[in-house]
């Protein structure tokens, strides 16, 4: 690599940054990784952990330390760029490859409203991407029941984004068995402009379910995010020797200090629960958003007012697009838990029924 910062800077500092998103996305699904290692030391505790489980967790600790070095390699060969050439954060034009510029540049103008509108004019234009779209996904699509604990299934955009979209999921069907450590969890990974992996994961053999929103690289007002208890708090914080093996089921989410500079995001567990760790998904937008509605519902309310409605016309141009998540539940000890979510579209895109 010194060579070729010697003869194209450039193609050199773009290199650079190439490596860092890499390396970041690699990070996190080794991140991942070891999370469900560490759920499988502590489904074990009780027992004689085998030996093939304490392996893996090894592996993929040595495996996030060699990425970490790696990462700072990169980080140093970009600082050493910037450092010899200054003028690197605004090359001449042509230097830079045309993938790694910036997506606003490589977009078309904008076509003037009125006229993109009317098809009679455009016959052959395809219509354009809506700016929020969702779907659900069950891992009995790609797997029988009873057969795995974890499904993966590959979702293509249609059509396709210019650049990569932001994705955020949710659990919509959580089914376990009452002995045991309840665990459940849902992530995205490999997100293109053409397609994403979808993943729901469970200590189970029943059938687990997600849902997904996609958001567009150019929706600016739509902020998203996730958020773990492990980035500032141990994974485990009681101690195993003393703490109880079967305890009640409880966790929920929530924002509080809303502002337009941000938000309190508050994860909390009760009824004995031992929390060994939670991911929480998080989309934000203005609250006068023309084409957003936000809320939530719960099973305490009388069952005629679980509904949420919208102003009467609202949504009349296209149909309304649900995405519909958990973030609250609780279960007696030792029982099952069977959880699931779903939205019933009501005539007149006026509301929805939820259940």
């Amino acid at each position: 690599m010194p060579h070729l910062f010697q003869t194209r800077p450039a193609m050199a500092y773009n290199f650079a940054q190439r490596n860092i998103a890499h390396i970041r996305a690699l990070l996190q699904t080794l991140m991942s990784d070891i999370v469900d290692a560490e759920f499988a030391v502590a489904e074990l505790r009780t027992g004689a952990v085998e030996p093939a489980v304490l392996e893996a967790l090894v592996d993929v600790e040595t495996g996030i330390a060699g990425v970490l070095m790696l990462y700072g390699e990169a980080v140093v060969e970009l600082e050493y760029v910037r450092r010899r050439w200054p003028s690197i954060d605004n090359p001449p034009p042509g230097q830079i490859d045309p993938p790694t510029a910036s997506p606003a540049r490589l977009l078309p103008a904008t076509p003037n409203p009125p006229q993109a509108t009317r098809a009679p004019t455009h016959p052959n234009r395809p219509p354009a991407a809506p700016k929020l779209r969702t779907g659900s996904f069950h891992t009995s699509e790609v797997t029988p029941h009873g057969a795995a604990i974890g499904a993966t299934n590959l979702i293509t955009f249609s059509p396709p984004y210019p650049t990569a979209p932001g994705i955020i999921t949710g659990l919509r069907l959580v089914s376990i068995a009452g002995s045991g450590t309840l665990r459940a969890t849902t992530h995205a990974r490999n997100i293109t402009p053409k397609h994403f992996s979808i993943h729901a994961h469970a200590l189970t053999h029943c059938p687990s379910s997600a849902s997904w929103l996609e958001i567009a690289p150019d929706d600016a007002d739509l902020q998203h995010g996730t958020s773990s208890t492990t980035q500032d708090h141990p994974a485990m914080e009681k101690k195993r020797e003393t703490a109880e093996k079967r305890a009640n089921v409880r966790v929920q989410t929530w924002a509080q200090g809303v502002s337009a500079a941000g938000f309190d995001l508050c994860v909390a567990s009760g009824m004995g629960s031992m929390l060994f760790a939670a991911e929480v998904s998080w989309a934000a937008c203005a609250a006068d958003r023309p084409d957003t509605v936000m809320g939530t519902f719960q099973t305490s309310v009388p069952l005629p007012r679980r509904e949420t409605g919208f102003e009467a016309g609202r949504f009349r141009d296209e149909p309304v697009k649900v995405f519909l998540a958990i973030n609250r539940f609780a279960a007696s000890m030792g029982s099952d838990v069977n959880l699931n979510s779903s939205d019933i579209p009501k005539e007149h895109n006026d509301g929805l029924s939820q259940r």
